[in-house]
Order: C-alpha cells, then sequence, then structure tokens
C-alpha cells in the first residue's frame, strides 16, 4: 500500500503554529489524523517570539481537518504510582541537546500493559528535559486507558501523555 503522510498548517498566531498530520492510503482515504501545537522559541534565549509576517509568508495555511479535537491539556488524576526513576542518557537527546518528544512517549510507553493497543495518544509538554536530569515516572489507570506523567523531583511535569486503547 502506497500512501502519504501530510503536514498542514492552519493557523499561525502570537507565538504558536497549529497544525494537522494525516497519513492517507493510495485512495486518498484517511488512516489517521492528528493535531499539533507548536511554540516558536528564541534558539538564545528559549523564550517565546512572535510570529512575523516573513514566517506568515513562509507557510500555506491549509484548512482545519474535520475531526475530534481533545483539550490542549491533559488532567493528570490523583491516585497513581510513581515508578523506578530514569535517568536522562545520551540516547535520549535530540540535537537541542534536550530529550527528544518521542523519546518521552516512548518513555511513557514502557508503562502500558504488554496486551494494552493504542487508539489514541495525546501528549502536553511542559519543559526539557536534560542530559542527567531525572525522570519519575508517574502512571494513573484512567478511564479507557492511563495518563504517564514524566516529572521532575519536585512532582512538576516535563511531559504528560494520554494513551486510550482500542475498544
Amino acid at each position: 500500500v502506497k500512501g502519504k503522510i501530510v503536514k498542514l498548517p492552519y493557523l499561525l498566531k502570537s507565538f504558536l503554529g497549529y497544525r494537522n498530520f494525516a497519513m492517507m492510503d493510495e485512495k486518498g482515504e484517511y488512516l489517521a489524523k492528528a493535531n499539533s501545537l507548536w511554540s516558536l522559541l528564541d534558539m538564545t534565549t528559549g523564550k517565546p517570539v512572535v510570529v512575523n509576517e516573513a514566517m506568515h509568508k513562509g507557510y500555506t495555511i491549509d484548512e482545519k481537518l474535520d475531526m475530534n479535537y481533545a483539550p490542549r491539556k491533559i488532567a493528570v488524576p490523583e491516585g497513581g504510582v510513581t515508578e523506578e526513576m530514569i535517568v536522562v542518557k545520551k540516547h535520549h537527546l535530540d540535537t537541542n541537546h534536550h530529550v527528544n518528544n518521542g523519546q518521552y512517549v516512548n518513555i511513557a510507553m514502557e508503562y502500558l500493559p504488554d496486551d494494552f493497543v493504542i487508539r489514541q495518544m495525546r501528549a502536553e509538554y511542559k519543559k526539557q528535559a536534560f542530559l542527567d536530569d531525572i525522570l519519575y515516572p508517574y502512571v494513573v489507570p484512567v478511564e479507557n486507558g492511563y495518563v504517564i506523567s514524566l516529572r521532575d523531583e519536585e512532582g512538576k511535569p516535563y511531559v504528560s501523555v494520554e494513551f486510550l486503547q482500542k475498544l
């Protein structure tokens, strides 16, 4: 099956970029749809930067995909279990020298039951983790899934990931 993956920016606002992603089959039918929200940061200061006119001109703005849009924030309920800490190693890092977003998700997936089939995944990234930082996985069962929050020693999340299972 030869299909395609498309990136569809649909809004640039303030220091945020909203983008849909989709996987399509060879007939153009959607196999999966995703939504993402990106922050534009100044690489030297790490602070948000407002999208300027040149940036607007650099993107073709598409229509927002017709799909269910989950809330931006992921609620992390009480009653979970804090698992054994994880020390951030070089293989977790990306070219910006912080934990790669995909690595966070891979780490969180380690706490799902072996027979868990993922239907939907959402991640809310809060702050960057660097080499030798310590992640404390906090795992909470929720209706039809799990919320896994990778936290610092003070309990503040680096990321919270929600996994819902296929029913």
